[in-house]
């Protein structure tokens, strides 16, 4: 509130060649919306590309492993168990024996054993023997 002043509001100082420009850049814009829209719609498609090549890039795949391959065991139970601290959680070197589906394996210990059980390609990684 102003007191002995007449109110004056932004649009008064304007002359009217001011608020013709105005108006235009207005209608130019409005115009233009949908251009623009349209151009980082295709901006907004290639980051998105982008950022999906970079995620595949650091997704690990799965390793198909052979017959014959040597290879080490993850023992999930000492996993768990936290009374067997320095205890080595991997049980091993095995070979494998039978390729099942579904990324399952059928391994054999080095003197020839079978394994009954099947065990999943998540648990199993490559041995690589020692070199001394």
């Amino acid at each position: 509130m102003v007191y002995r002043r007449s109110a004056r509001l932004p649009i008064d100082s304007l002359e009217a060649d001011n608020l013709r420009v105005e108006n235009d850049r207005l209608s130019d814009l409005i115009n233009h919306v949908l251009q623009i829209w349209n151009q980082v719609k295709i901006r907004i498609a290639q980051a998105q590309i982008k950022q999906k090549d970079r995620y595949d890039r650091e997704i690990i795949q799965p390793r198909a492993f052979i017959i014959g391959d040597n290879i080490l065991y993850f023992n999930v139970t000492l996993d768990h168990s936290h009374s067997g601290k320095f205890i080595l959680k991997w049980k091993g070197p095995f070979i494998i024996h039978q390729v099942l589906p579904n990324e399952a394996y059928k391994l054999c210990t080095k003197e020839g054993q079978l394994v009954q059980i099947p065990i999943n390609g998540n648990l199993l990684k490559l041995y690589h023997k020692p070199l001394f």
